[in-house]
């Protein structure tokens, strides 16, 4: 049996296809014909973006598609055999299993497998392109695409050649060029990756644009659609059947597209279609109803509201059950593991037990290991961000990424038994989060017993992904911790040389010779920071505390002062200014700023122990007891700090009150120490 697939990959919306209803499409190339019930699809659209320059109207183009697909005068597909994905719900992990699980799952029965995404395409660097998923966080450099919310376009179509292997026929329709404003804009005309992709492995390619162009949309076109969208599927629908014999071959959608492009009063930038194929130009792509065009354009919007199903995670069973049920809502409030008896792996564990369907068991699974999944996807995007929206440290946050690790080992399992090739594409994944999860074991003798297990982690994930910026910063953390300063230093500089517009290994880096006292190198790296992103309140941090550390105490207030003008939601900088009004006899500005700080972030335990030396030095113990407490309560760690004032009052001669700290400390380790 040859078996057709038809990719539609709309980075910035598009379409393409249709198949067939009631009959069939005799391919006069190949001999084999094309019915509805034989053909899937996957429909993905994606304008909300949450971290980039979101779009407008790819996910209405998406919604189109997928009624075209199913509308009876359309393509007639059934709904069960489409999948839609709109904005979230079109995240990396959901992307990959379908095309891994659901396509490769209905392959024997298919003849026919379109997958259409419609929303932002990009590539890095070393010419590696990416579909952008909704949580796609780059982070100011292209090359930490490989570890965010995207979908590299070359794993995706080296699966697609098995299918063109085995006499399958591929169409890929994009447009990846809706606008100029994503990262790399301005760097070579990086976001134009139809260049790359115009080579074809027998696939039929659509393109919306030639290189160097970009791809409209706007209210102009269906009441807000794409330029190249809304003719294409006009098309499609069919006006573009110019012989009037029912079906749409290459060389009639072609030149309907090409034609109503050039000639559309409001194409201001000579948008062109690129259409590359091996086929015979006479090929039949889509059979079409008679006038179905005609009625369609007169309509304006291409069928304006209409309704359409969302894509539906876990498959309703025929008999209702309540664990079903609960465990969706496990899954929407993301209680994937805890409470033991009150989780969506709990519920599907009782769900197991029940007599629903095998396929419903199966699919609830897939639905928890995805939303895991794309659980870690958003623990990495804070990875590459480096801080949450409230300035706060990764490690403040608790253990993400022991979490994470456990996240994505829960997912391999459930994936493992029908699905295994998603965990391979993401192994590198979880090898990141074997390695930094290390890094927030709390007791010292351990952690630094499992920092080798931790660097073999990141050297392993580094032979999948060797230019992978995210993973050499990441090593430069081990290492750092392993007291590895100079490797630390060439590790961070390859993640520089990697991601050059990254900030995050910039104010690493500058850490690192902030620790060996080379406050001058420290200095540069921090203003090198700034000079990619003068709004991130970090490198002022950095600056301020090296400064301080040169000497300069006037300068140092500054930075500070700037950091917190950079945002007043940041933790982080009202404690570094607290820290230092503290040491500059400036104590009730600094109570100030700690009680500030904490009032940003109850959790940052740092503005707890800040008030805890204040009260220290107005000699007021029982308070700052109160505030170590207070602060080893949420992280157990703070009791060195305690543990470092009794050195120091006993250091100073106040052996009482020293003696006073540890019997306090004793009271504090039985209490919170588990």
């Amino acid at each position: 049996m040859r078996i057709v697939v038809f990719l539609v990959i709309c980075f910035a919306y598009s379409q393409v296809f249709a198949q067939n209803r009631g009959g069939v499409v005799e391919n006069l190339q190949s001999g084999f014909t094309v019915s509805a019930d034989s053909t899937f699809a996957i429909v993905a659209g994606v304008s909300a973006y949450e971290f980039i320059q979101p779009l407008r109207y790819a996910d209405a183009d998406a919604k189109e598609f997928y009624r075209y697909l199913t509308a009876k005068t359309g393509a007639g597909i059934p709904a069960d055999n489409v999948k839609l994905l709109l904005n979230k719900d079109a995240s990396r992990s959901s992307l990959l299993n379908n095309v891994y699980a659901f396509l490769a799952k209905n392959k024997d029965k298919a003849k026919r497998i379109i997958i259409y995404f419609s929303g932002h395409g990009d590539a890095d660097a070393f010419g590696e392109q990416y579909l952008l998923a909704a949580g796609c966080n780059p982070a100011g450099d292209v090359n930490n695409y490989a570890a965010t919310d995207a979908v590299s376009v070359n794993e995706l179509k080296n699966k697609l050649k098995l299918f063109l292997g085995a006499g399958i026929e591929v169409m890929l329709v994009m447009d990846a060029c809706r606008t100029t404003k994503l990262i790399s804009g301005s760097s070579n005309n990086l976001l134009d990756i139809t260049a790359h992709l115009e080579q074809v492995n027998g696939e039929l390619l659509f393109l919306s644009c030639e290189k160097g162009q970009v791809s409209q949309e706007g209210t102009q076109w269906g009441n807000g659609r794409g330029l190249y969208s809304f003719h294409l599927l006009n098309g499609l629908w069919g006006t573009a059947d110019k012989d009037k014999n029912g079906t749409i071959t290459i060389d009639e959608i072609k030149r309907y597209t090409d034609s109503k492009i050039y000639d559309d009063p409001n194409n201001k930038t000579s948008q062109s279609p690129v259409f590359r194929y091996t086929h015979n130009s006479t090929h039949p792509l889509f059979p079409c109803v008679a006038d179905a065009g005609a009625n369609v354009l007169a309509m304006g919007t291409v069928g304006g509201e209409v309704g359409y199903k969302n894509a539906i995670r876990i498959k309703a069973s025929a008999v209702p059950d309540v664990n079903l049920t609960k465990l969706y809502t496990a899954v929407a409030t993301k209680k994937f593991l805890q409470p033991e008896s009150d989780c969506a792996m709990y519920y599907l564990e009782q769900l197991k037990k029940s007599k629903v369907a095998a396929d419903v068991v199966n699919n609830a699974a897939n639905t928890i290991a995805l939303e895991m999944l794309d659980s870690c996807m958003r623990t990495m995007n804070l990875y590459i961000g480096g801080l949450d929206k409230l300035g706060n440290y990764q490690y403040r946050l608790g253990k993400i990424f022991t979490n994470g690790k456990e996240l994505f080992e829960k997912a391999s399992n459930l994936l493992a038994v029908f699905n295994p090739e998603i965990i391979e594409v993401n192994k590198h994944i979880g090898l990141f989060f074997s390695g930094r999860s290390v890094l927030e074991i709390e007791d010292d003798a351990q952690r630094t017993a499992k920092l080798p297990e931790a660097l073999q982690a990141v050297n392993e994930a580094l032979k999948i992904k060797p230019n992978a910026a995210y993973l050499h910063h990441l090593k430069a953390l081990v290492v750092n911790a392993m007291g590895k300063k100079e490797e630390a230093i060439l590790s961070e500089k390859e993640a520089i040389r990697l991601a050059p517009n990254w900030i995050y290994p910039y104010n690493t880096l500058g850490g690192i010779y902030f620790s060996q006292r080379k406050y001058g190198e420290a200095i540069e790296q921090y203003n090198k920071a700034l000079a990619i992103d003068t709004n991130s309140f970090l490198p002022y941090v950095g600056l301020g505390n090296a400064w301080k550390k040169s000497g300069k105490f006037n300068q140092a207030l500054v930075y500070y002062n700037l950091s917190v003008q950079k945002d007043s939601l940041s933790a982080v900088s009202f404690y570094n200014r607290g820290f230092f009004y503290l040491h500059s006899n400036e104590a009730e500005k600094a109570k100030k700023d700690f009680e500030r700080c904490l009032k940003i972030d109850p959790r940052f335990y740092d503005g707890y122990l800040g008030l805890a030396m204040y009260y220290e030095k107005k000699q007021q113990y029982n308070e700052a007891f109160k505030q170590y407490e207070l602060a080893i309560a949420i992280d157990k760690s703070a009791l060195k700090e305690m543990q470092s004032s009794a050195a120091s009052f006993e250091m100073l001669g106040n052996k009482t009150q020293a003696d006073v700290y540890r019997e306090q400390i004793k009271v504090l380790e039985t209490k919170y120490r588990k």
